[in-house]
């Protein structure tokens, strides 16, 4: 496994990074459960926060090409999720 250094993450940490169809490219940090926006083309979802913020997620998974970031599940049983457009490159470790 190979990793790099990021601004806001120690050089130890295992990253990932995806990209969509729509232009927008993704940080995930899976060892510490966060991702961030680093580029998009149109503004970030309220969710998703400001480009280059990191943001800690619950659950990450792939649907229909699409990534599903689940933020949290609250008591009530309501999911609080971001699914991006279809992504078209992921960067593995």
């Amino acid at each position: 496994m190979t990793t790099k250094t990021l601004p806001g993450i120690g050089p130890s940490t295992p990253t990932k990074a995806f990209y969509t169809e729509t232009g927008s490219i993704y940080e995930l940090d899976k060892t510490n459960k966060r991702i961030r926006r680093v580029f998009g083309v149109s503004e970030p979802t309220p969710r998703m926060g400001a480009d280059g913020s990191w943001k800690t997620y619950e659950r990450l998974y792939i649907e229909d090409l699409c990534a599903v970031i689940v933020w949290k599940v609250r008591d009530d049983g309501v999911t609080e999720a971001t699914r991006t457009s279809r992504l078209v490159k992921w960067v593995k470790n």
